[in-house]
């Protein structure tokens, strides 16, 4: 088997996270068709933002596939910190809607 460059490990990695986030979202989803309707405005907005994050961070990613590795360090940077944060909003929302 081929080894991986660190470029394709990073896009690995933060496609594997992006799944992650999109898998959980799901979940939220059909959690919010359980509740009441005044309660699912607001898993519905939450949702929206979530999922505007997880758009963004794939747009970022795209970005720096574009830019390659040597240009794209800061980009690089701004990913990771999109993914973390994206991981954490989704984290906290799932928390909270138990």
């Amino acid at each position: 088997m081929a080894k991986l460059k660190k470029t394709d490990e990073f896009q690995e990695r933060i496609g594997i996270q992006i799944d992650h986030a999109k898998a959980r979202l799901m979940e939220l989803k059909a959690r919010a068709r359980e509740v009441r309707l005044d309660a699912r405005k607001d898993y519905d907005r939450g949702i929206l933002a979530l999922e505007k994050k997880q758009r963004e961070l794939k747009a970022h990613l795209g970005e720096w596939k574009k830019a390659g590795e040597a240009a794209g360090l800061d980009l690089k940077k701004k990913i990771e910190k999109s993914a973390r944060d994206l991981k954490k909003a989704v984290e906290s929302s799932f928390e909270r809607k138990k």
